[in-house]
């Protein structure tokens, strides 16, 4: 590298620059010229101790850009390798998964297919399966599990059926017979045509059970079909059952014929008693229930 002489110093230059006195008029222009030279060397040197600088700076600026270009390349093969490991997972995604994706999605379009095919045949069967149902309702009614035609079923020996007795509204049930108390008090034959025309027949007493219930099913004083009105002492029940085949509930001295009693009443939680057959009472009429028959979930008369 070049390296400038050191400019003189101040005192060298008094030593070496004659002073006026030492050169006359023909001297000036070498003087002249000698400052110049002494001008331009000191710039020369001013310039040189700049470009110094700027090199140094650019020295320092390469070894700045070197660092860089080597973290780049570092920065450049890690990348690299980083590339070659995702073409590495992607050939292993492109040979492997993906093959195994496709039969998946293959088998479940298959399946889709399959199960398309059995709701198409759901929504046959459930057509068929209303149509049947409306064809059903045509000639069945639906009752309740919980109706009350359904509360007093007995099984039966044929068939494994249930049988089931059923009364009119208003009617009580007992064994298999309907009971039903009028409201309005009439006299002997009027209560008898009152419950023939509702079905029924004044009630017969067959036992004691059954005496036990219209003593708790009547509320008043009321009628029932035990009379002796075509021939004194004769007892006759109206629907031709034998008196003698019946249980007998007379209250005491009863029967006692006073003033040509000869029709027979029951009171609450009592026995029987005679009467005039033209008093007015309230009537209990009897009438055997209806049935259904009951097999499995169909209900039938």
């Amino acid at each position: 590298m070049f390296i400038p002489d050191p400019l003189p110093s101040e005192r060298d230059q008094r030593r070496t620059v004659p002073s006026r006195c030492e050169y006359g008029s023909s001297e000036r222009p070498r003087r002249n010229a000698d400052d110049r030279r002494i001008i331009h060397d000191f710039q020369v040197r001013s310039h040189l101790r700049v470009a110094e600088g700027e090199v140094q700076t650019l020295r320092t600026n390469s070894c700045h850009l070197q660092d860089e270009m080597e973290m780049t390349q570092e920065y450049v093969s890690q990348l690299q390798r980083n590339l070659s490991s995702v073409l590495q997972e992607y050939r292993h995604l492109h040979d492997t998964l993906i093959p195994g994706l496709r039969y998946n999605q293959n088998q479940h379009q298959g399946a889709l297919q399959v199960i398309e095919r059995q709701r198409q045949q759901q929504r046959s069967k459930r057509s068929k399966l209303e149509e049947q149902y409306r064809n059903f309702l045509k000639g069945n009614v639906l009752i309740p599990r919980t109706s009350d035609l359904l509360m007093d079923c007995a099984a039966a020996d044929q068939d494994l059926a249930m049988l089931c007795p059923f009364c009119p509204p208003r009617w009580r049930i007992y064994e298999l017979s309907c009971y039903l108390q009028s409201e309005e008090a009439q006299n002997w034959e009027e209560s008898l045509s009152w419950c023939r025309e509702r079905g029924g027949f004044l009630a017969v007493v067959n036992d004691e059970e059954e005496q036990n219930f219209l003593e708790g099913f009547v509320n008043v004083t009321a009628w029932i079909g035990l009379s002796d009105h075509h021939r004194e002492g004769n007892w006759r029940w109206v629907d031709g059952t034998p008196y003698e085949s019946t249980t007998w509930v007379w209250g005491p001295e009863q029967p006692n014929n006073d003033g040509d009693e000869d029709c027979v009443t029951l009171s609450p939680a009592s026995q029987w008693s005679d009467e005039e057959c033209s008093e007015k009472y309230t009537s209990v009429c009897e009438r055997r229930a209806d049935q259904l028959s009951l097999k499995g979930v169909i209900l039938s008369n």
